[in-house]
């Protein structure tokens, strides 16, 4: 992980998640500019069942050579107590999702936000990568920073 990201000073957010006996989270990307901010993130799992986290990453065109789609994926289980990281890669052109253990448990989870992208990051890291990204029109999105 990036020292100059993940230290005390450039911690910008943490977001307590409850997440009300929902037992799934669908793959999605999170927009750096709104709602998903934060260059690396941090996820404790703080109360209830474990959970499996799923990555999706197409390839570089999304296509394979026969025409179909092609999609790499990763999934790992996470219990109670357990954390995971997301950065780079894994942040920026993978769509992340969860599946509770548990599907009507209570489960509650913390979100800690590391660093804040510029619009030069953004555009450069994610939406270069994701043409059908929520904010096609870079120019209008305005980092929470700026706001």
């Amino acid at each position: 992980l990036p020292p100059d990201v993940v230290n005390a000073s450039q911690l910008v957010a943490y977001q307590p998640n409850l997440h009300n006996g929902a037992a799934f989270l669908k793959p999605h990307l999170d927009q750096p500019l709104h709602e998903g901010f934060g260059k690396v993130i941090v996820t404790v799992a703080i109360h209830g069942g474990g959970a499996t986290i799923i990555l999706l990453e197409k390839d570089e065109n999304g296509v394979t050579e026969q025409g179909e789609q092609h999609q790499r994926s990763w999934r790992f289980h996470l219990n109670q107590g357990e954390a995971y990281v997301l950065s780079g890669r894994a942040r920026n052109l993978c769509l992340h999702g969860v599946i509770a253990d548990n599907l009507s448990g209570v489960r509650e989870s913390l979100n800690l936000r590391f660093g804040i992208h510029s619009l030069a990051e953004a555009k450069s890291e994610i939406f270069d990568h994701w043409p059908a990204s929520e904010c096609p029109n870079l120019e209008d999105c305005v980092p929470y920073s700026s706001a």
